[in-house]
């Protein structure tokens, strides 16, 4: 008898606290109305409580009802039609009292339409620079100028959609364009986190710059890229160097091969590349010997080692 005095008040107990857990739920339900102002099926009610890392969902009948047992609290409904979510319900009071009763009307949504607007406009620009980028990549430029065009114009924030629409340009020999464009992107992605990737626009913006004969400005741009990247500069300035021999400026092109090397001492083809500027002028034939001796050292049997050779003859007989 004293046992089972003693167990009675522990069962009491037990009920005490299954109890207030019923009491805790209450209903939410309500209707969703699509965009034609027609009753919405298959719409997903997505309801996050507060403090509480837990996301349950009801979906929408033939007639767009839906209805949700949940715990009361304060709560988030978020409305998602195909995956996307359209429009959200923040600080939804729900208590045990009455249902609470939570309607969706895309038709007078701005946020939803927005949301539409602004998927749509993402997947053109998608689909512009899918294209874009095919036709770049099989040497199409002007398809491909075409196709950038369009994506750049729908968003001009994405620097990538801009850096490949110069890169067409550049193939397409529209240099002063390509440059633009550059500039475009850079700023663009002023808030990149990474010093490589805008250093890199630098450095095809420098590129496009002296190939459209605007040498100042390249070196600007070149400046930059080698402040935003120390490690690539030298690649930089041997990229400057070659577009100014091309456009025969042996001078400045041997200037820029310099820099280059102070970067990077140890690229055999930028000694070369240097050696052969050198021929640009009388003058700095005899310069070439050491340089193009230095590539020989670096790269005994390199692709260009047998031209090496005889540039060192040649220039050793213009003594």
């Amino acid at each position: 008898m004293k046992l089972t005095g003693r167990l009675l008040p522990l069962t009491f107990l037990l009920l005490v606290v299954a109890l207030p857990a019923h009491a805790q739920m209450a209903r939410v339900e309500g209707i969703v109305r699509g965009f034609d102002g027609e009753p919405l099926q298959g719409a997903v009610l997505a309801f996050t409580q507060q403090g509480v890392d837990l996301e349950l969902t009801a979906e929408t009948d033939a007639n767009g009802s839906y209805e949700m047992n949940v715990r009361t609290g304060t709560y988030r409904i978020t409305l998602r039609v195909d995956g996307r979510a359209l429009t959200i319900l923040d600080g939804i009071e729900v208590t045990p009292r009455n249902a609470y009763q939570a309607d969706f009307d895309l038709a007078n949504s701005d946020a939803a339409r927005e949301v539409l607007d602004a998927a749509a406009s993402a997947e053109a620009i998608n689909a512009a620079l899918d294209l874009g980028r095919n036709a770049l990549d099989a040497g199409n430029y002007d398809e491909a100028i075409e196709h950038l065009t369009l994506a750049a114009q729908s968003d001009d924030s994405q620097y990538i959609v801009l850096g490949n629409l110069a890169e067409a340009l550049v193939g397409a020999e529209r240099y002063d364009e390509a440059a633009e464009n550059y500039q475009r992107a850079i700023l663009a992605m002023a808030l990149t986190t990474e010093p490589t990737e805008a250093a890199s626009y630098h450095n095809n913006l420098a590129v496009s710059l002296g190939n459209a004969g605007r040498i100042d400005e390249a070196i600007e741009a070149l400046e930059t890229s080698a402040q935003l990247d120390p490690a690539g500069a030298g690649s930089a300035y041997s990229n400057l160097g070659a577009v100014l021999f091309n456009r025969r400026r042996s001078a400045a092109a041997s200037e820029a091969y310099n820099r280059s090397i102070e970067f990077d001492p140890t690229n055999a083809e930028t000694y070369y590349q240097l050696g052969i500027s050198y021929f640009g002028s009388n003058e700095t034939i005899p310069d070439s010997i050491p340089v193009l001796e230095k590539y020989l050292e670096l790269a005994p049997d390199g692709p260009n080692a047998d031209a090496a050779r005889q540039l060192i003859a040649a220039a050793e007989a213009s003594r």
